[in-house]
């Protein structure tokens, strides 16, 4: 996102906000995505996802409004959960 480092925290805010929202929202129709963190570095904003693919990610970026580069679409790590699935991490 050009010029991330200098959007006011407000603004940082709100938009945070709103992706909550959208998260809170597909997760209601059973899709299984959460975001773990996300930090303004210089011009950008990273995000990290713990989500069953990619897509869902690019899915959450598009209903949400915000522009994604995926820098990697490699897994950084795999964990197991409570059953037998795995999940990955994505950082976009």
């Amino acid at each position: 996102m050009d010029g991330a480092g200098s959007i006011p925290k407000n603004d940082l805010n709100s938009a945070g906000k709103n992706s909550e929202e959208v998260l809170d929202a597909t997760r209601s129709e059973g899709k299984d995505i959460q975001q773990e963190q996300s930090y303004v570095v210089g011009n950008a904003i990273y995000c990290v996802y713990n989500a069953n693919s990619e897509e869902l990610i690019k899915e959450h970026s598009e209903r949400s409004g915000a522009p994604a580069t995926f820098h990697s679409t490699k897994y950084l790590y795999r964990r197991k959960n409570a059953g037998s699935r795995s999940k990955i991490l994505y950082f976009i």
